[in-house]
């Protein structure tokens, strides 16, 4: 499962799609509800410190040739980012799940993927008081929760 999040709730994306309308849905809400609590500045970093509160941060809505380039990548098996030249300025998370139960990933996989990426904040996020992108943040090992969170 590759994490593009990125939606409209409820559209019916391609007939051969691997996630349900119900999928797309609880991601965006998921998604959404995450990216509520940061602009609040209700979250806390590594350091203990709350993050700064947010400002124009827009809900996110389903895209579905997101979904299908995301999907695409995902059917090859490959357990890394696809080349950038095949997304050009889209960023890509990466999650791998396994179990035998379709129930299970169906009920737990996808939000399980937007948790452990959202972890990276209090597990590796330090204290940026200005918000601000920089190789310090970059090396800090947390591309997956700024995708989601996309607050720069």
């Amino acid at each position: 499962f590759i994490g593009i999040i990125a939606a409209v709730t409820g559209f019916k994306c391609f007939e051969d799609g691997k996630i349900t309308p119900e999928h797309r849905d609880r991601i965006v809400k998921q998604t959404n509800r995450l990216r509520t609590g940061l602009a609040k500045g209700l979250y806390r970093n590594k350091d203990g410190e709350f993050m700064p509160k947010g400002s124009n941060m827009l809900e996110v809505k389903w895209d579905c040739e997101l979904e299908y380039s995301a999907q695409s990548w995902a059917d090859q098996c490959v357990l890394a980012h696809s080349r950038e030249d095949q997304r050009d300025g889209i960023g890509e998370n990466v999650y791998y799940y396994h179990t035998s139960s379709p129930k299970a990933f169906e009920n737990s996989a996808i939000l399980l993927g937007i948790e452990s990426w959202w972890s990276e904040l209090t597990k590796s996020y330090r204290n940026n008081p200005l918000n601000v992108y920089t190789p310090t943040v970059a090396s800090q090992r947390v591309s997956q929760f700024t995708q989601v969170g996309k607050f720069f």
